[in-house]
């Protein structure tokens, strides 16, 4: 129970998330600001069964701190806090600008597990930022098959492991003691205490 006490504090103060994520979304829910325009980061608004968190964390990269918001008018007003208040540069996705397609492959292929997107669970507003972010990665169970994939199809490609082949051909990998989504990570976890 204390650890569940002590993850779900770290969540609700943004722990884990970069500064300028932090002290904005600190600072909104504070003043009372954005109430209704102001979704919050990416790695909130989807959830993802343990057996792929790393691929989709990795997939994800940086981008789980993009902050999804509703509209662009309003992305110019949080600007205008970030600079006001000297919070540093944060990546917003208004909902009626960012929009993607789902990558058109034969996911029975040897090797795909799946495309990124349908590996999550989100609601379905959120659909257009889940397509825009992965709708064009595909997660493979291996690395070898993660190889031709990428070659294949020309789209970037992520193992269950986590190593990353990019369009550009290259690849990333080693090891992941602390990658960078912890947050991601702590949502499960926080899921199997509540359940416990």
């Amino acid at each position: 129970l204390a650890k569940l006490k002590i993850l779900e504090n770290m969540e609700s103060n943004y722990e884990g998330y970069n500064r300028t994520v932090k002290s904005f979304m600190n600072f909104s829910s504070k003043h009372n600001v954005f109430k209704d325009s102001l979704f919050g980061p990416v790695a909130e608004k989807f959830s993802v069964e343990k057996k792929y968190e790393r691929a989709i964390s990795v997939a994800l990269g940086s981008m789980a701190q993009n902050i999804i918001v509703s509209s662009t008018k309003e992305t110019s007003d949080m600007l205008k806090i970030l600079e006001e208040n000297k919070m540093g540069r944060a990546t917003f996705l208004p909902l009626d600008r960012v929009n993607g397609n789902k990558a058109k492959i034969n996911i029975a292929e040897e090797g795909i597990v799946g495309i990124a997107c349908d590996l999550i669970e989100f609601d379905d507003i959120f659909r257009g930022i889940f397509y825009n972010l992965l709708g064009r990665v595909i997660i493979s169970d291996n690395f070898k098959n993660a190889s031709h994939l990428s070659k294949k199809h020309k789209l970037k490609v992520v193992t269950l492991k986590g190593e990353v082949f990019n369009p550009s051909g290259a690849i990333t990998g080693g090891s992941l003691n602390n990658y960078n989504s912890s947050f991601i990570l702590r949502k499960n976890e926080i899921n199997e205490l509540q359940i416990k």
